[in-house]
């Protein structure tokens, strides 16, 4: 039944007092047009066109399998209007003719019954949220489509594979967001990035997703957008991309050599980064789960490590920063629960904001002397520090820089009582340093000849340390290489390393 635009206002006016009824029908300026034409069938409210094309736009349905005719009144149904069947947790499936060209944003999203829908193989646009939190197990898109906006798949957790079509050039953010099954997916050869929505990742919550490769055309990848992916082995990069490159699964840049991200789910233990790489990126290291050790190249430049670059690294034990980095980023150990051992470099300049937050298990750490200013909360929850040795280039100690470290007694502080005095340390958050015993030059604790890891005592650790620095498997630092060289001959060799093994005979 075909009717004008005035039976169509009290059409609408009666749909309105019906209970049952929920949802508005949008009309758009374009739809406002005197020459459209509106009517129902089976309890679809269309729209035909001035092109003499069909929209649905409205329905009363709300449960069971549907199916979308091809043609009202002999003209093609070609598109599915905005919020169509949102919200209507009953229905089960829904077969679409290939006629639609179009599904509109929020057109089946929170349909948490739905099960099978079929894309038209015409389609070029996908509305935003289009299928968020549907249940679906198959989604097959054309390589008609053109559009895909934000969110279209947004919770569909019994996705388990996506192919987006190299047909696809626009495209919104968090598309794939929370997709746990999700396993295989194929980008668009089109596309330049991975957008966000609302501060969420193109691909958040993916993880069950193992691996991904990079098209030719993407070349804009910021802060690890897969970083909540922690069953991402393998990230490739294809071979015609300008900006990328993968090492060893490892996503990086050619030019430069920034390590863009190391997959989450990666289970090497041990990780000897290659010398060459210059810089390691926001979050690249975050959520690594099996990584307990990481040795960094030489060539890290001075900045080379980016806030947050090991956040959320639960398993990492040890990490020793090369000479020549100056500034450790903000967050930059975040939540590395099982972090023991860290050694900085001479060259330190500066350590920022919760740089080691909640590094829980760290028990002792050395401040090298030309770091000048410890930032806010550099130490906060790092709940089993027991000791802190400061060097006399500090100058600034920002506020609750030890807060919640319950059982932080020592502060060993390289110069005098008069110097400490000069240094500015911000009043809040910083009660501790009235608990604590506070120890100067005269009283800092001797550095014994061949305590390489600088715990107190010459023991195995110490020979096997110096057995890999030996074997080119590690770097010292200036302290480090000092203790190691017990000839005193300014070198650290093989003479060093058989008096160090009688030496730790001698202490058994």
């Amino acid at each position: 039944m075909r009717f004008s635009k005035i039976s169509a206002f009290v059409t609408a006016v009666m749909l309105l007092s019906v209970p049952m009824q929920k949802f508005s029908v949008p009309v758009s300026a374009e739809e406002n047009s005197e020459e459209n034409m509106y009517g129902t069938i089976d309890l679809l409210s269309y729209i035909i066109r001035e092109d003499n094309t069909v929209k649905i736009n409205f329905t009363d349905i709300t449960e069971g399998d549907i199916v979308i005719p091809a043609e009202i009144e002999g003209f093609p149904v070609t598109e599915l209007g905005d919020n169509v069947f949102q919200g209507r947790e009953n229905i089960t499936s829904v077969t679409l003719p290939d006629s639609i060209t179009g599904i509109g944003n929020n057109a089946f999203s929170g349909c948490t019954s739905l099960t099978s829908v079929n894309i038209p193989a015409n389609l070029k646009s996908l509305g935003a949220y289009a299928f968020e939190n549907c249940p679906i197990t198959e989604a097959v898109l054309p390589e008609t489509l053109e559009s895909v906006g934000a969110g279209v798949f947004s919770g569909c957790s019994l996705l388990k594979e996506l192919n987006i079509p190299d047909s696809v050039s626009e495209i919104g953010g968090a598309v794939c967001s929370n997709c746990t099954s999700l396993e295989s997916l194929k980008l668009s050869a089109q596309m330049t990035e991975l957008p966000k929505e609302n501060n969420i990742d193109f691909l958040e919550n993916c993880i069950s997703l193992k691996s991904i490769t990079i098209p030719e055309n993407l070349t804009r990848i910021e802060s690890n957008p897969f970083k909540t992916c922690t069953a991402l082995e393998t990230i490739e990069a294809d071979e015609n991309n300008q900006i990328y490159t993968s090492v060893d699964s490892i996503l990086c840049t050619k030019t430069g050599l920034c390590l863009t991200v190391y997959p989450a789910g990666k289970t090497d233990k041990i990780c000897t980064l290659p010398e060459g790489i210059t810089r390691i990126g926001t979050s690249a290291f975050c959520n690594t789960a099996y990584l307990e050790e990481l040795i960094l190249p030489s060539t890290l430049d001075r900045l080379g490590i980016a806030a947050s670059a090991f956040l959320d690294c639960k398993s990492l034990k040890k990490v020793v920063i090369p000479e020549g980095v100056i500034n450790l980023a903000a967050f930059t150990f975040w939540n590395c629960e099982n972090l023991k051992e860290i050694v900085l470099p001479e060259s330190l300049y500066s350590v920022m904001n919760g740089a080691f937050l909640n590094c829980s298990s760290l028990e002792n750490i050395i401040i090298p002397d030309n770091v000048s200013k410890l930032d806010s909360n550099v130490f906060s929850g790092c709940t089993s520090l027991k000791s802190v040795t400061l060097g006399t280039g500090i100058k600034e100690i920002g506020s609750s820089i030890f807060k919640d470290c319950e059982n932080l007694t020592d502060i060993y502080y390289t110069g005098t009582q008069e110097q400490w005095e000069k240094i500015a340390i911000q009043q809040k958050g910083n009660e501790i340093f009235q608990n604590v015993q506070i120890h100067f030059e005269e009283s800092a604790p001797e550095i014994l000849t061949g305590d390489i890891n600088q715990d107190g005592q010459v023991s195995v650790s110490d020979v096997l340390l110096l057995q890999k620095y030996l074997h080119g498997q590690e770097s010292f630092t200036k302290a480090q290489f000092q203790t190691a060289d017990l000839t005193q001959d300014g070198k650290v060799n093989i003479f060093d390393f058989i008096k160090l093994k009688y030496l730790f005979l001698e202490t058994k």
